[in-house]
């Protein structure tokens, strides 16, 4: 079904650039072929949270945590991803913001005290290749990043696991 769909799209794009002549017709074609792309994917209904994901803040109420620098202790994150990482979970979770840009996690840093990175784009960049983010809009269309099932997956775990070895 999804392949005769992505067919259809690419006959589609081919067709309204057939009269153009080279090189036009290539980049004509690839333009054309990111707009009906963009189409398809917007006319999708809107995706629910994988069950058992929670973004109301409950898991961290669960725990008792109600603020970004207890979860930082917590967690102990070390590296600049893993801090980043943090910082998103916390911000889907308890500030209900499911996509972000670069500006929202140099303020998670400040919110937790802490000195941001000196390129927050490459230790998204390197949360994405470890499958922890991906890109996303928001609701005003605008560009950033939202963690995955994956990542939220990551940051649980290492919460239950901070607790046990707390108790």
């Amino acid at each position: 079904m999804i392949n005769k769909n992505y067919e259809e799209i690419v006959l589609r794009a081919k067709e309204a650039v057939h009269d153009l002549e080279e090189p036009f017709r290539s980049i004509a074609f690839k333009e054309v072929l990111n707009d009906l792309m963009r189409e398809s994917v917007e006319s999708l209904p809107p995706l629910e949270r994988a069950e058992g994901i929670d973004s109301s803040g409950g898991f961290l109420e669960s725990h008792g945590i109600q603020t970004l620098r207890q979860l930082i202790n917590l967690t102990k994150p070390q590296s600049h991803p893993a801090k980043t990482l943090v910082i998103a979970y916390y911000s889907m979770q308890a500030k209900g913001l499911d996509v972000f840009q670069t500006e929202s996690i140099i303020d998670g840093y400040r919110e937790a005290l802490m000195k941001p990175p000196t390129n927050p784009s490459d230790i998204i960049y390197k949360n994405k290749k470890k499958g922890f983010f991906m890109n996303m809009e928001d609701e005003a269309g605008e560009s950033g990043c939202s963690i995955t099932d994956q990542g939220i997956k990551e940051i649980e775990s290492r919460i239950t696991k901070a607790m046990e070895e707390k108790d």
